[in-house]
């Protein structure tokens, strides 16, 4: 069954977990809660470099189940949904933010069973691909490096950094979309 589908089942519309502003959500995780922390405030950075007068948000990924504990189908979306206005490209991002590589020099940006869900709900959207924005070092809000791909590129829960290189971008310069590519 399809990810809307499961949404509808559920009782739940897709759009319905965008009511609360992205802020609020960041504020009501515990204080434990330190990697949620730095995994949304490095989505807090991403975002701000997808600018508004080129790209509109139409999702972004709830944080927490907020109907009384009624699970939320969408929180198993990756973190945004966006459209470039100028071509109505439209594509996913998931974002992860690691402080450092492990002693091998790998760089483990997700874990198995994520990687597949994220490669079902790929399959499903069909032309709406999904990229997968991984700031590293540095400052959640400030990472030193940056890298971007298409998911469909990924075939490790853990690559060589080595392998990220052709994918590195400047972190702090604004995304851009062309042919379909985000830049």
């Amino acid at each position: 069954m399809d990810f809307m589908k499961r949404v509808a089942k559920a009782g739940v519309k897709a759009g319905v977990a965008l009511g609360k502003s992205i802020s609020k959500y960041y504020y009501e995780l515990e204080e434990s809660d330190d990697s949620y922390k730095k995994g949304y405030a490095f989505e807090l950075y991403a975002v701000s470099l997808f600018h508004e007068d080129k790209f509109l948000c139409q999702h972004h990924t709830p944080k927490s189940d907020d109907l009384n504990g009624r699970r939320i189908e969408s929180k198993l979306y990756p973190d945004f949904k966006f459209k470039h206005l100028r071509s109505g490209h439209e594509f996913w991002v998931e974002c992860k933010w690691r402080d450092d590589c492990q002693d091998d020099s790998k760089l483990p940006w997700s874990y198995t069973e994520q990687l597949q869900r994220y490669r079902e709900f790929q399959a499903e959207e069909g032309f709406r691909k999904v990229w997968v924005v991984i700031g590293l070092g540095g400052e959640p809000s400030m990472p030193e490096r940056m890298f971007r791909m298409r998911l469909d590129v990924i075939q490790s829960v853990a690559p060589q950094i080595n392998w990220f290189k052709k994918y590195e971008r400047n972190p702090k310069e604004q995304f851009d979309c062309r042919s379909g590519q985000l830049i």
